[in-house]
This record gives C-alpha cells, sequence and structure tokens, in this order.
C-alpha cells in the first residue's frame, strides 16, 4: 500500500513537471526546475505541501504573486506542489537584485496599476518596466493618454495555428512563441502557420484614471 502511494505522490510530479513548466516557470516568475527567476527560487522551499499549496490557490498580492485558484483544478495545484517539493535545493541567493527609481507618490500609484498582481493579465505579466515584470513585449513608446493605449493595434501579434487550434502569438524566435490567449503568456515551441493580425490590449478591466496613472509612472521610468 505504502509503494502504491509513493508511486501516486510521484506521479503527481511528474504532472507538475510541465504543469510548472506552463504556469511558473515563465520569463516573468520563477526559474526553470525551481531556481530563482524574477521572483525566488522554489527547490527546497521549506513551506509544507499544505502551506505550498494554499499560496498557489491564493497568490500573495503584495508579493506579485498571483492566485491561481480558478485559473488551475485542484489536481492540477496538488501536482505542481508535489514536483516543486521533490526539488532538491539550490546553491546561490535566492532572489535577483533589483534596481530601484525613486518614483513620487503619484508615479507609485501608477506603478502599482502596473504590476497589480490581483488582475491575472496585468500590464506586467507581458511588459517590463523598472527592472520589474516580463520581456515578452517591449514597450517602445508610451501612447500619450488612454484614449490612444485603448485604440493602440500590435503589428508584432499574429494569429498562430496549431493542428486545429489557433490562438494569438507573439513569436521569439525560431518555433518558439509567446501564446497570449491566457491572462498570463505561455511559452510554446511548435510547428505551426501565422497569419498578420490586428490585435489590441483588452483594458476593459481598467477605467481612464487607472491607465492614466500608469502611464504617468511609464513616462517616469522610461526618461
Amino acid at each position: 500500500m505504502r509503494a502504491l502511494w509513493v508511486l501516486s505522490i510521484a506521479a503527481f510530479a511528474q504532472d507538475g513537471a510541465a504543469l510548472y513548466r506552463q504556469s511558473c516557470a515563465v520569463a516573468y516568475c520563477h526559474g526553470a526546475d525551481g531556481t530563482a527567476g524574477r521572483a525566488p527560487a522554489l527547490a527546497g522551499i521549506a513551506l509544507s505541501p499544505l502551506r505550498l499549496a494554499g499560496v498557489i490557490r491564493s497568490g500573495i498580492p503584495d508579493k506579485g504573486m498571483p492566485k491561481f485558484e480558478g485559473t488551475l483544478n485542484e489536481d492540477a495545484i496538488y501536482a505542481i506542489t508535489q514536483y516543486i517539493k521533490s526539488l532538491p535545493a539550490v546553491a546561490g541567493p535566492s532572489t535577483a537584485a533589483v534596481a530601484r527609481r525613486p518614483l513620487t507618490a503619484p508615479e507609485k500609484e501608477g506603478r502599482a496599476v502596473f504590476f497589480d498582481a490581483t488582475r491575472m493579465g496585468s500590464c506586467g505579466a507581458c511588459h517590463e518596466a523598472d527592472d520589474w515584470g516580463s520581456p515578452v513585449v517591449k514597450i517602445e513608446t508610451v501612447p500619450a493618454d488612454p484614449a490612444a493605449l485603448r485604440a493602440f493595434r500590435s503589428t508584432r501579434i499574429k494569429t498562430y495555428k496549431s493542428g486545429s487550434e489557433s490562438f494569438p502569438g507573439l513569436a521569439v524566435s525560431d518555433g518558439v512563441v509567446y501564446d497570449l490567449s491566457s491572462p498570463l503568456p505561455v511559452r510554446r515551441r511548435l510547428k505551426a502557420t501565422s497569419t498578420p493580425a490586428e490585435w489590441r490590449h483588452d483594458l476593459s478591466r481598467y477605467s481612464d484614471t487607472e491607465l492614466s496613472a500608469a502611464l504617468r509612472f511609464l513616462r517616469a521610468v522610461q526618461k
């Protein structure tokens, strides 16, 4: 019976490895195999499996950790938990040094909007600013106002097809794209065709006041 139980945990850990790569080991979060990325290393973490599953489920809003409840089911959360707990501790610092810029109070308000971890698919999920966030899509120019930001259309994002599946994506190298159909971009390697597409941000969850604050922050850090 014990052997069967151990085998079950090992199977969940194997499934969790793939789920971890899709949801956790991405450009803006944890590194591969539990190493440090822009988020801390997870290999050898001291949290109990129960506590770790709780963090994955509920997130840590003030630390930039999004919640996955509603995005991942309980089996997936359990599988990722078992995978992380199976990883040996890694040597070296668990976090990367991040340079900070002095910001005014209004600029800090904009920064909070840009990196709002309570919203899956916040600006920082795809964009990097002030040495934070994800460098998936580089911000070339800062729109003048919320109306210009809402009207912005990307020429770099295309519609990719893989079998019968199609999704908006951004090519990062030959055969590798970021799938932008989910709130958090997923790195995918595939042989697929692509066609030009008119793509724009879904900013319906942001008010003009919030967008103005985010743009104020971007102008401050991109001087």
